[in-house]
């Protein structure tokens, strides 16, 4: 599984600004077609040292995530699958992953305001 982080990072000017808006709604739009997986939980989370070899980046610490998760609903007649998915970041994934969920904090923030 892989994540990814939508987010919007508002440009200068108005129409700009409604330029960028009208394509993150078309890709929502696009994403809710499509049924993720719902993320319903993080229950579990550590520290490890890693390997040298078993990553990218070679021996550190990586924090091992595991987040449970609930598949989109295909039918009417079934309730959807949960999930366990388990991943691993090192500091500078976890650093991208952060600064990625502020953004989408202030932007839920600003827009509930």
């Amino acid at each position: 599984l892989k994540l990814q982080f939508l987010y919007f990072i508002g440009g200068r000017g108005g129409d700009l600004k409604k330029k960028k808006k009208k394509e993150m709604s078309e890709k929502r739009d696009r994403v809710s077609k499509v049924g993720l997986p719902k993320m319903v939980g993080v229950p579990e989370w550590c520290v490890e040292e890693t390997v040298a070899g078993s990553s990218k980046a070679g021996a550190g610490t990586a924090v091992v995530m595991q987040v449970v998760v609930v598949d989109a609903q295909s039918r009417v007649d079934e309730m959807p699958e949960t999930r366990k998915v388990n991943f691993t970041l090192d500091p500078s994934a976890l650093e991208v992953a952060l600064n990625g969920m502020n953004k989408i904090k202030e932007q839920l923030a600003a827009s509930s305001a």
